[in-house]
């Protein structure tokens, strides 16, 4: 899956999660995107 296609599932995933729980998730998705793309 591409970044985008991840942050695109995070929205979704709000409407079940709720919001807070969602903002977590998107803020390690963050972090893995950082480390990915340093060893790229």
């Amino acid at each position: 899956m591409s970044p985008q296609e991840i942050v695109e599932a995070f929205i979704h995933i709000e409407a079940y999660a709720g919001a807070a729980r969602t903002f977590e998730g998107y803020r390690v998705a963050l972090q893995v995107f950082e480390e990915t793309a340093k060893d790229v």
